[in-house]
């Protein structure tokens, strides 16, 4: 099955790598990051948008259609998701650049998807024929859109949760889902949110087994998905209703080891969640914070989302690297696609356990030996920062890594996707 548009879950747990990567994080003001970015630049306009260079992006655009499809990217990277759309429907309505083309249609859909704008997305693909791959894709956004809208209900104080760790070291806290209380994973690169077959049954979820999709997951095994509607789910004393979900059969949200179980996961809070909220894990209490997110200017937003949650990180010149943010991974881990943009040319070779719904995979890698990047204030500084092989998708991005959980540690992560923050206290 072709990857949907407008479709986010493409990694639902993804990268749960295990590995020997070392994490020291400290104040940028202490020292600079150790790499230099390098100095070769983009064959040509479609190199630097997918690279997510917007500034050399625009210097190498030369149609109109070009400069449009720039400043609409620049749009969504502010969070300005309505202008982005109303810049892109004039670039796929105007451009003869089959590249543009497919990447505005696509963006517009995933825009909406993000925004659950059901009935736009619906309309925008009304002209695909009923026997194709593309028509059946549309399963989820057919079953959302006959849901009433979604609502958050937050209480006037913060919310402080007691929150566990996982086997792989994700955060885990107490939920209810349509009344029954369970444990879900805290995942930002899973979207919609995940209730586990058995679950969904138990609580009282309606789905349709023949509403079913398929999903890529960290790994190369595809997972069967339904979409469903919890009515109502509470996390703590925040209320979310008709909260758009996939149900995924049970025995691909389990893991074994020398077949026994050893992870079992119930249901995961996801983007389509975390995106309405400002969230905190505090790894040094073992505490999870939400609260009502609230409009602030922030010139500094280093957090936008494509497709995916992505950060960006500088290098010690301070070029960008875009990392997707993924709380369901316990490492942090580069791709392949890093390797032409920094200047290093020493590797050691190992390899990672992947995991993902539907099950685990070894992957073999490179390894960098020591390596630094710039978050906000802070610096990461990586030893043996391990390189898994590029993942061929239809993203119209690469991203040059993953940040995991480790990140965080002893320490607290902060993220507020509606004012571009992503912060390490």
């Amino acid at each position: 099955m072709k990857r949907i548009p407008y479709f986010i879950v493409l990694f639902l747990l993804s990268n749960c790598a295990s590995n020997s990567t070392q994490l020291t994080v400290y104040e940028a003001a202490d020292r600079a990051p150790a790499v230099e970015m390098s100095t070769s630049t983009y064959a040509d306009f479609q190199a630097a948008i997918t690279n997510f260079d917007l500034r050399e992006a625009s210097r190498l655009a030369d149609e109109k259609s070009e400069i449009q499809f720039v400043q609409g990217l620049e749009q969504l990277r502010q969070g300005n998701f309505e202008v982005a759309v109303a810049v892109l429907q004039t670039v796929y309505k105007t451009t003869q650049d089959p590249w543009i083309k497919n990447h505005s249609f696509s963006t517009i859909n995933d825009l909406w998807f993000y925004q659950s704008r059901w009935n736009n997305i619906l309309s925008f693909n009304v002209n695909r024929d009923e026997d194709t791959p593309e028509y059946e894709e549309l399963v989820l956004v057919r079953r959302y859109s006959t849901g009433a809208a979604e609502q958050y209900l937050f209480p006037d104080n913060k919310l402080v949760l007691p929150l566990k760790k996982s086997l792989s070291g994700s955060p885990v806290v107490k939920v209810k889902i349509n009344g029954k209380t369970k444990k879900f994973w805290v995942d930002t690169h899973a979207s919609p949110s995940v209730v586990a077959s058995d679950l969904a049954l138990k609580a009282g979820l309606k789905f349709n087994p023949e509403e079913v999709g398929q999903a890529g997951t960290a790994t190369s095994k595809k997972v069967n998905i339904v979409p469903a509607i919890i009515e109502e789910l509470q996390i703590g004393g925040l209320t979310i209703r008709n909260h758009p979900v996939i149900v995924i059969d049970k025995r691909d949200l389990e893991f074994k080891l020398l077949g026994i179980r050893v992870i079992k996961i119930d249901g995961i809070i996801g983007w389509n969640a975390i995106q309405n909220m400002r969230l905190t894990i505090d790894y040094e209490k073992n505490l999870l914070s939400i609260e009502k997110s609230v409009p602030a200017d922030n010139p500094g937003r280093n957090l936008y989302w494509l497709e995916a949650p992505i950060v960006e990180l500088q290098t010690a010149n301070g070029s960008s690297l875009n990392f997707g943010l993924d709380t369901g991974a316990n490492a942090t881990s580069a791709f392949a696609g890093i390797l032409p943009k920094i200047n290093v040319t020493e590797f050691k070779t190992g390899h990672s356990m992947i995991g993902g719904a539907g099950g685990m995979e070894k992957v073999e890698d490179r390894i960098i030996p020591e390596i630094s990047f710039r978050l906000g204030d802070r610096v990461l500084d990586f030893r043996n920062l391990y390189v898994h092989p590029a993942k061929d998708t239809d993203m119209l991005i690469t991203r040059d890594g993953i940040l995991g959980i480790n990140i965080v540690e002893d320490r607290r992560l902060i993220i507020d996707a509606a004012n571009g923050i992503c912060r390490i206290e």
